[in-house]
């Protein structure tokens, strides 16, 4: 009950002003009343410092509230183009027109230096590109620098195959087959 009471409170800046013309003054007296004493008696038996929580929860939701409204206010991030896909020529997939056994300086050459490299927890180094985040693929190289893997979570997936990203397994084996049982690595 408490809590419904401190609820009601705290959200009374934004119903007051429209329930104000349909309660007759003597109950908004009252309650008014009712607040101060309330607020008076946590106060000084228990120091619950009700003001506090009350300039608290008010900085919350104002906060919330002028989160949403930059949001709103922010504009769209600009498209860019996705690259026209062409079907792989060597090999069954491609992603964003990069086959496994191209040579880095063909990649670099479509798409310039990678955004970013790391390495994973088996030690193979990957290099990222994207254009802010859109059109995003990793590709490993090895040693020769000729591509040894590739990875994307976007639609630059083009094949040999009737298959496409979003496919169910179910599509996929139909087209590939059933998958190797298992691969060991190292």
């Amino acid at each position: 009950m408490l809590l419904i009471i401190l609820l009601a409170f705290w959200t009374k800046p934004f119903w007051e002003d429209s329930v104000r013309e349909f309660i007759p003054e003597a109950v908004s007296d009252t309650f008014h009343s009712a607040k101060e004493f309330t607020t008076e008696r946590i106060d000084s038996d228990i120091g619950f410092g009700f003001e506090q929580v009350n300039d608290e929860a008010t900085s919350l939701f104002s906060s919330i509230i002028d989160t949403v409204q930059e949001k709103e206010q922010k504009p769209e991030q600009e498209q860019v183009e996705k690259p026209e896909l062409t079907t792989p020529d060597e090999q069954s997939f491609s992603i964003g027109n990069v086959e496994l056994g191209d040579m880095k300086d063909d990649v670099e050459e479509m798409y310039g230096e990678p955004m970013r490299e790391s390495e994973n927890e088996y030690g193979v180094d990957w290099s990222t590109y994207h254009e802010n985040y859109q059109n995003f693929m990793m590709v490993a190289y090895d040693e020769q620098e000729v591509v040894r893997g590739l990875f994307t979570n976007q639609d630059l997936l083009s094949s040999q195959f009737d298959i496409a990203l979003g496919d169910t397994k179910a599509v996929v084996n139909d087209a590939l087959e059933e998958p190797e049982e298992m691969i060991r690595n190292g």
